[in-house]
Parts: C-alpha cells; structure tokens; sequence
C-alpha cells in the first residue's frame, strides 16, 4: 500500500535545501569584526595618536638635509684674515637684491672702537682689541628663497681645514635685513643685516664684524 507524503515535511525539506546551498555559494561570508576586531577593514597605517601618529622627518632627514649634502658646495676661494677696523659702529647696512649664484668669502671685518683711525690688521696701536688668527676660507650659494654655507675654518701658520662645516636654510630680505632660517644642521633662526650691491653681499653676522663676500 502506498503511503501517503504529508505536504508540511516536504514544505520543511525544501527550505532546508534551499538554505543549505545559499550558504555554500561563493561570495557569501560573514563580515561582521571577529573578537580580535578589524573585519574586513584594514589596520590605518603610520600608528595612532596613541603611539605617535604619522612620523614627520626632522631638520636633518628629508629634503632639508639635502642643503648640507657636501657634494651641493664646493668651498674655495682664498683663506680669509680678520682685520680690524679702528671704527665706533660699522657702516649702516642697505639691503638690496640678493641675487642667486655662488659668493665666496673676501673679507672678514671686525669694528673696534680705539684711538687710532688706521685700518689694522695685527690690532696694534689705539688700544682696541688685537684681531684674532683665525682663518677662514668659505661659500655661499642662493638659489630661489634657499642658501648653502660651506666654510673650512683654521688658523694664520695652519692650514684651514679639509671638512667643512655646513647649513642650510631658507632666507627671506625685508629692508636691510635679512632673516635666515637654518633647517640643517640644526634648526635656528637670526635676523641681521646685509648689503648687497651689483657682485658684491655684506653680511653683518654680529654687531661688530661683517662678512664680504662675491659672486662668481
């Protein structure tokens, strides 16, 4: 005798099949965040604000340290003496417009006050200080808003010497004033004046002595 299929198990039977195989296609996962999170959503990268966030390079990585490459300045030119200039104050600076290229050092000028009006070399007469035996033989190079310093420094019976000393930075010039901002070899910022006129730039690094340099 045949027995008679009841219509709800077979109802249930398909339903169960129909889940069964939607399960198992392809493309179907479950994305929700597993207990160690993350999901389908990747990790940001460069750290959090926790641990620092994004790692900004410092005055001596990056483009900046590209200013104190040796290999940027070739530092020539003459081995440069202090003379001492028997003066109150130096001459007033007039600013003007640097223009770019490569000055090497002609001139290093030190204003002391004394008795005698001569222009001195070994400090001698008038009783200001004697100028000192430093020599110095060094470069300047402007392109656009940047400036390279290369200097070899040594002293009068010695030889200057072989490695440089380098910085490098930005400059911006407002009346006759020049401000200069190193970014290598470390950062710091000063404002002095300066003159510059034709081939010729006058520094005025302190209060009292000025450098002279010309354009190649």
């Amino acid at each position: 005798m045949n027995r008679r299929r009841d219509p709800r198990r077979r109802s249930l039977l398909a339903t169960l099949a129909s889940l069964s195989i939607a399960l198992a296609a392809p493309g179907c996962s479950d994305d929700r965040p597993g207990a160690t999170g993350g999901g389908s959503v990747p990790p940001p990268s460069g750290g959090g604000a926790r641990d620092g966030g994004a790692v900004t390079p410092g005055p001596d990585g990056g483009p900046a340290a590209d200013l104190c490459d040796p290999a940027a300045i070739e530092v020539d030119g003459e081995d440069v003496a202090e003379i001492v200039v028997r003066a109150e104050t130096p001459p007033d600076p007039l600013g003007g417009a640097i223009e770019p290229g490569t000055y090497v050092l002609t001139e290093v000028t030190r204003f002391a006050a004394g008795d005698d009006v001569r222009d001195d070399e070994d400090g001698g007469g008038g009783g200001g200080p004697a100028a000192s035996d430093k020599l110095t033989r060094k470069s300047l190079v402007v392109a656009g808003d940047t400036y390279r310093f290369g200097e070899r420094a040594g002293t009068v019976g010695g030889d200057v010497a072989a490695t440089p000393a380098l910085s490098g930075g930005t400059f911006e010039a407002g009346g006759t004033s020049v401000t200069l901002t190193d970014s290598c070899p470390t950062v710091v910022a000063r404002t002095i004046g300066y003159t510059a006129v034709g081939a010729t730039l006058s520094l005025y690094t302190t209060k009292d002595r000025r450098e002279t340099y010309v354009r190649r």
